[in-house]
């Protein structure tokens, strides 16, 4: 095991070949790691070549032409000149940058020094990659390109690479792993499927999905071995609890596809809004508790101001302890 992927397990507690920092300090995560590295230079890369760092592109302007920025960053590597020109084109044939490699890097567009700075970072073919918003200038559709073509370039070149971002969709479709951070500390971290269904905390709960879990107040405590909440003066099954909540104030975390309309039990609400996804639809509900986002089929019609019930799915169902937070650990949370 290589020196930088042991400080991917340090950090994270197992090795990560590919993983997402998402909250409010995303770039300290990324300092953390730098400053790790005795060997590295903020600049770009290391003296041994083995970490480079992407985040901005400022330094661009220290260039005459967009192919020298590209060239200086292997040129420590001391590669014959034919193996740096066939390097750079197919970094630029990938960025779609083949066209700029001629021209000056001051009169590039926002979007163009990005991949500029991009290329710089994959050119030299790093055993490790500090990525902190790399695609963050880029229109939609490139992005989504980008997104693609740096996933498959991650598997071809097996770099460890820590990438951050805030953008909650890039990093569950990219990630193997995903570190959930804010206000300087990792809440939680692991396959990306876990940490949307299995959030740890309400903060989790609420960051990671689009829409966000939805979230119910229950107003009593809980307790070891309990399966069941009062909503509403209505019982309703949750996964059995293996411990005790310290507040009598808690709230229970629903995924939006995990809720759905009744025609029995459920907590009373009004549609306030639909949107049309295709496949599925979003209803927003209003109830007494709050508003509510709740994936439908999309053969569901429903006039705005409808009368509705909403339930939920008790096996997937999560307990957050208002005092903590954190989720109570439960035949669906261990």
């Amino acid at each position: 095991m290589s020196i930088e992927r042991k400080l991917a397990a340090i950090m994270f507690t197992d090795i990560v070949n590919f993983t997402r920092i998402m909250g409010d300090d995303e770039s300290t995560g990324i300092s953390i790691i730098q400053n790790q590295q005795t060997l590295f230079n903020p600049i770009v890369g290391t003296h041994e070549g083995n970490i480079v760092k992407k985040m901005g592109d400022g330094m661009l302007v220290e260039f005459p032409s967009t192919v020298k920025a590209v060239e200086c960053a292997i040129e420590m590597q001391n590669s014959i000149k034919d193996y740096n020109n066939t390097r750079i084109n197919e970094v630029a044939n990938l960025l779609r940058i083949d066209h700029l490699l001629s021209s000056k890097v001051s009169g590039l567009a926002g979007g163009d020094r990005q991949r500029v700075a991009l290329g710089r970072a994959i050119v030299r073919r790093p055993k490790a990659f500090l990525m902190d918003e790399p695609l963050g200038t880029l229109d939609a559709e490139f992005r989504e390109i980008m997104c693609l073509e740096l996933r498959k370039l991650h598997n071809n070149i097996d770099a460890t690479t820590v990438y951050v971002t805030h953008d909650q969709l890039e990093a569950m479709s990219m990630g193997d792993r995903i570190a959930v951070m804010n206000e300087g500390r990792i809440l939680q971290h692991g396959k990306p499927k876990d940490i949307y269904t299995k959030p740890k905390n309400k903060f989790v709960g609420s960051f990671i999905g689009s829409p966000a879990m939805n979230f119910i107040p229950v107003n009593h405590a809980i307790q070891k071995n309990q399966n069941s909440v009062k909503i509403d003066n209505e019982e309703y099954a949750v996964p059995k609890s293996f411990q005790n909540t310290s507040s009598q104030n808690n709230v229970l975390g629903v995924r939006p596809e995990k809720m759905f309309l009744s025609d029995d039990k459920g907590i009373p609400g009004e549609v306030y809004g639909s949107e049309y996804l295709g496949t599925r639809k979003i209803l927003t509900i209003q109830s007494q508790f709050g508003t509510y986002k709740v994936r439908v089929s999309n053969d569901v019609n429903l006039k705005i101001g409808a009368n509705v019930k909403i339930s939920f799915d008790s096996d997937s169902a999560i307990i957050f302890d208002g005092q903590t937070d954190e989720a109570l650990h439960s035949e669906f949370i261990n």
